[in-house]
């Protein structure tokens, strides 16, 4: 203790004898010691690289469906912090559903798109995705008509596959192509996509170059239908996402074509999966699919739920018994993440 007082004796004695030069020497002391901190707290705080992304959009965008894609820059801690939250309670809904027996596997992906934080569940799982192709089936013809408006006046004489299997789903599609009438491929996409309609989809892969709907995945680094190992599941939530992702930024397609695609998208006459979870005047442009087999069902629904400040994009594709508990799920998640979100 002594020697404590004998400094800060010695001490004042030196600050009365060089006050000026003494306070200016500390100012810089104080000065660079704090720089320093400060370079080393941004260093070592442990955010996960691929979650602290977040994004600035073009100002005074006229678009309805679209936000182009400026640049990226460093997310925000308070951003982060907020997703924790969002994932803590979602892990915790998901472990409740998935003890239930009729629900043999969920997988989720969850894009805020306005900062860019994302978080996944179970995101490796690889799913059929069935119905869900039909939307870059819609992009291939989108990006050819990209230079040419009027390829999508085109018209395409509609003849039935006799020989080909129909699939009864559990939605069935109010659509009813007549023998060798004319419809034009616009025509065709929005049953494709509002109606989920297969016989729409057929005639339009007919019609296509296979290797200009192949790049569209390649393109993505994605996985090629009918091309992969696993000729079932071969897709996962998050390469999934893509589709949309690349959509809303309007970085694959032009503005144009990108806002026409997710408008077509929010036509859509399914009701019951991620459009049940939230508010019936939010417009949800998504994408549903489902995949029977042995005894096996699938369903799945992707898309953008486009709250007025915070637009977010949410992928669920689920796995188990019976087709009403699949639906059911998904409108529990798509309710809990809508919750989440509003408390943000």
């Amino acid at each position: 203790m002594q020697n404590w007082q004998k400094y800060f004796s010695k001490t004042k004695v030196f600050i009365h004898i060089h006050h000026g030069w003494l306070i200016l020497f500390l100012v810089g002391l104080i000065f660079i010691f704090g720089y320093r901190q400060g370079m080393r707290f941004e260093k070592e705080r442990g955010f996960n690289e691929e979650r602290q992304i977040s994004q600035m959009r073009q100002n005074g965008n006229s678009f309805k469906f679209i936000n182009p894609l400026l640049e990226c820059e460093s997310f925000s801690e308070g951003n982060f912090i907020r997703s924790k939250e969002l994932e803590s309670s979602m892990q915790k809904m998901i472990a409740s559903v998935s003890r239930d027996p009729d629900v043999e596997h969920l997988s989720i992906y969850f894009r805020d798109l306005n900062n860019g934080p994302w978080m996944g569940f179970n995101e490796s799982e690889k799913f059929s995705p069935a119905s869900l192709l039909k939307v870059p089936i819609m992009m291939a013809y989108l990006k050819k008509a990209e230079n040419d408006l009027a390829f999508l006046k085109k018209e395409i004489i509609y003849k039935e596959d006799y020989q080909e299997k129909k699939f009864i789903g559990n939605v069935e599609s109010g659509v009813r192509l007549i023998e060798n009438e004319k419809y034009s491929i616009e025509e065709l996409l929005k049953d494709m996509i509002v109606y989920s309609d297969n016989d729409s989809a057929r005639i339009l892969l007919e019609n296509i170059d296979q290797s200009f709907l192949e790049k569209i995945y390649t393109d993505l680094t994605l996985p090629i239908p009918g091309k992969s190992k696993e000729v079932e599941n071969f897709m996962t939530v998050k390469e999934y996402a893509s589709f949309f992702r690349i959509l809303y930024n309007a970085s694959y397609l032009n503005r144009e074509m990108s806002e026409k695609a997710l408008e077509i998208l929010s036509w859509s006459d399914f009701k019951d999966g991620l459009l049940a979870g939230v508010p019936n005047d939010i417009k949800v442009a998504h994408k549903f699919g489902e995949r029977s087999l042995d005894n096996t069902v699938q369903l799945h629904d992707c898309g953008i739920i486009y709250n007025k400040e915070k637009p977010y994009l949410l992928c669920v594709m689920t796995r188990g018994k019976k087709f009403e508990k699949l639906k059911w799920v998904i409108r529990i998640v798509s309710e809990k993440v809508w919750e989440e979100t509003q408390k943000q």
